[in-house]
């Protein structure tokens, strides 16, 4: 468009052009980190999750599973791995204990990624027959 003194006024198609990649900048890094805020809070969900199932597993052992020593493996819900050991405790304990008159054992509950990778580790005493 054309002003009366002969200079143009208005947007020219340079102009709009220029905005409207602007605009796509702006939005494709919002979006992009919108999409980074979803992978993380999914990653952190799946972690609560492997959490508590860990949790609920060592809680269970001795009383849903009997104690019993070795190495277990298995996958949750969520496909993240998990890796059992159990191992028997010396019945020496500190000065003037008494030791338990059943079998004590260490469990130490390894929990991995999908790749393989160490997420945590969880790792408790029990007496095989007693209480959690």
């Amino acid at each position: 468009m054309n002003r009366a003194d002969g200079k143009d006024a208005g947007f020219g198609l340079l102009e709009a052009l220029v905005a409207l990649v602007i605009v796509a900048l702006a939005l494709s890094t919002f979006w992009a980190t919108m999409g980074g805020a979803y992978r993380a809070s999914q990653r952190a969900k799946s972690y609560a999750g492997s959490i508590i199932a860990a949790r609920s597993q060592l809680d269970g052992m001795g009383i849903d599973d009997p104690l019993q020593s070795g190495t277990f493996t298995g996958t949750y819900p969520n496909r993240a791995h998990w890796r059992m050991t159990v191992t028997p405790l010396d019945k020496q304990g500190p000065e003037g204990a008494q030791p338990p008159n059943s079998p004590a054992y260490w469990i130490s509950l390894e929990v991995l990624d999908r790749q393989g990778k160490d997420l945590f580790v969880l790792e408790t005493a029990k007496v095989a027959g007693g209480l959690p």
